[in-house]
């Protein structure tokens, strides 16, 4: 969201961050099964990597445009 709301900074709006589809649950087991691999971890992994890696291209990409 973050990386939403600085593109729309940059182009002069000023929007309100409304956040869905959350990913915590309210519930959190602390059983065994959580400490074992599985795919839902290797998703969430895929999103924290494509958020870091869109957020460091959006840094460089205005860095380059602001010279």
């Amino acid at each position: 969201m973050n990386r939403a709301l600085g593109e729309f900074h940059e182009a002069g709006l000023d929007p309100v961050p409304a956040p869905t589809n959350y990913l915590a649950h309210s519930n959190i087991e602390q059983a065994w099964v959580k400490y074992t691999p599985q795919a839902q971890y290797l998703e969430q992994t895929e999103r924290y990597w494509h958020e870091t890696l869109g957020t460091w291209w959006q840094k460089i990409r205005n860095l380059v445009s602001s010279k």
